[in-house]
């Protein structure tokens, strides 16, 4: 793996501002959005298309490359005059397979859209009167749906129409949170469940097999009591938890950072502890666990400005893909963290080989991070997502620049990891972040071929492509980079194929073709080098490009010469 840089983190492509039917009608300049999401069962090849909510409207949109930069397809609107929606979730109809959205907010109430009919599937109602913060998706079904409440209960939902008539499966409520419940996250075995609130709690839930004997009655499962609570983690309202396999991610309101943690004692690979096995509340611990222990905080990453409530981080984790950890802040600026680069800073190396380790004090503290990494990989809960989960995978580190850059130094799980990579977004100073989302693979569609007519080999190729030569062109191309695509499929190509024949039949149109492609071939190969200079990435990256780049170069020297020859 070369040095840590910002080639292969995101970079902004455009942006985009959505007005709300209600905003045009009003001539007003409020837009007031705070949950967006992909749509998560986007097949390989397929345009992805995301959601978002906020105040009385739904909109689903899909990104273009027209001048816009998205195309609104659908947009619903709630006639509840209560209702200011603020989250939802995608699920999908285990039968049709037509794409549902969830959506909730201040009403109390989850409405289940149906995005292809632009009908509404039903509506969930089961939290009083009060709002509902956020919902999430089961992994292991479509049709469980969990909710977290104003109430101070979690409870998950079926969405099998045998249930229509008592959707509500379970209710984790009683000593869990005693404030207002914030945020949500299932495990990805999806037999877990986090909860964050206002209480300054964190809660991990055991989910029962679902459905069961309770499931569609009057009497839902209760669940009284968390498998794990602390309130020793966060100094303010929780506002955002997901899990990352083991491990934890969660941040609270006014603490400006995320943190790392583990429960110790805690794997999904073991059976899950019996129910009655959840600690009471009856004596006050600060910390309560039925895994036989604490929790471990491992890193934390610094998230200046965002003091504000109601602010999620995004987390993107898929296999042979480097997890990546996102957070917007209030000023428009989007943080980035490599987690993959973390997993190996630098443990492939001798430590003897270390000299800006030598004191004890540093190289005990480095041991130490050692340690933890190995305690949580046993555990299943590695930040490296890879599908043998060896070190090997991402290759050695350049530790020259690991040396530098303290981005990168696990070595104090109490420390602030800057992030690795900053996108600002322009003339936003006032523009405040709640949500960052990633779409399916997180990789652009292939160039200048609409979606449904892609090869799968040329998708493959172009991942290998930008994984080899980290060539940003093929990331996020520029509106001059296109251009010149265009123009080489349409004359360089047909050109290529032309001048074959045309120099074998000595046709005397071919010098001046040639005379054309030397003088094109080489501004826009010359374009090319001075950008890919400009980048912040090592000079062994500059000179992979040139290999690739500069035989152009010569190629349109080589074109004049032979014009004059001929």
């Amino acid at each position: 793996m070369p040095a840590p840089s910002n080639w292969d983190l995101p970079q902004l492509v455009t942006t985009v501002t959505i007005k709300q039917e209600q905003q045009k009608r009003e001539n007003t300049c409020e837009n007031r959005v705070y949950g967006v999401q992909f749509y998560p069962y986007t097949e390989p090849g397929e345009d992805p298309v995301f959601a978002t909510t906020g105040g009385k409207e739904t909109l689903i949109c899909r990104p273009t490359l027209e001048e816009t930069g998205v195309e609104v397809l659908r947009c619903f609107r709630d006639d509840d005059p209560m209702e200011e929606l603020s989250n939802l979730a995608w699920t999908k109809d285990p039968e049709t397979g037509d794409p549902w959205l969830c959506v909730a907010g201040i009403a109390a109430t989850i409405k289940v859209l149906n995005i292809k009919t632009g009908e509404y599937v039903r509506t969930l109602v089961g939290h009083g009167k009060k709002e509902i913060t956020e919902i999430a998706v089961s992994p292991l079904s479509p049709l469980l749906l969990a909710s977290a409440s104003e109430d101070t209960s979690v409870r998950i939902w079926s969405l099998d129409s045998a249930f229509e008539k008592q959707p509500c499966a379970v209710i984790a409520a009683g000593n869990g949170h005693q404030e207002m419940v914030l945020t949500i996250a299932f495990h990805e075995s999806g037999r877990y469940l986090l909860s964050g609130g206002m209480d300054n709690m964190v809660n991990l839930w055991m989910i029962p097999d679902l459905p069961n004997e309770s499931t569609g009655t009057d009497r839902p499962t209760l669940i009284h009591f968390p498998h794990f609570a602390t309130t020793s983690l966060h100094n303010d309202y929780v506002d955002c938890v997901k899990f990352h396999h083991d491990l934890i991610l969660s941040k609270a309101a006014k603490e400006e950072k995320i943190v790392l943690w583990r429960i110790e004692g805690f794997s999904s690979s073991l059976p899950p502890p019996a129910p009655e096995s959840a600690p009471s509340a009856y004596e006050w611990h600060e910390t309560r666990s039925a895994f036989g222990g604490g929790f471990e905080r491992l890193l934390q990453f610094a998230t200046p400005g965002t003091n504000p409530f109601f602010m999620h981080f995004g987390l993107f984790s898929q296999p042979n893909k480097h997890p990546v950890l996102a957070m917007g802040n209030q000023r428009g600026n989007v943080y980035f963290w490599d987690l993959q680069r973390l997993e190996h800073w630098p443990a492939t190396a001798d430590l003897t080989d270390l000299p800006f380790l030598a004191p004890e004090a540093q190289k005990k503290r480095y041991l130490s991070a050692l340690r933890e990494r190995s305690v949580a990989s046993a555990t299943s809960g590695s930040i490296l997502d890879t599908a043998d989960g060896a070190a090997a995978a991402a290759g050695p580190l350049d530790l020259k620049a690991a040396r530098r850059d303290k981005r990168y130094d696990v070595s104090d799980p109490f420390g602030l990891l800057k992030a690795h990579h900053t996108v600002r977004i322009p003339r936003s100073e006032h523009f405040l972040i709640r949500q960052a989302a990633w779409s399916v693979g997180a990789i652009d569609l292939t160039a200048l071929y609409p979606s449904h007519l892609t090869p799968a080999f040329m998708i493959s190729l172009r991942e290998y492509y930008v994984a080899t030569y980290h060539d940003r062109n093929f990331v996020a191309p520029t509106a001059w980079f296109c251009l010149y695509v265009w123009m080489e499929a349409l004359y360089h190509l047909p050109l290529s194929v032309y001048a074959i024949g045309a120099l074998l039949r000595d046709d005397p149109k071919a010098p001046l073709h040639l005379l054309i492609f030397a003088v094109q071939a080489g501004l826009t190969t010359a374009t090319c080098i001075a950008y890919y200079l400009s980048w912040d990435i090592t000079s062994a990256q500059k000179y992979q490009l040139g290999l690739l780049y500069v035989p152009y170069l010569a190629l349109g020297k080589c074109c004049p010469d032979l014009f004059r020859a001929m």
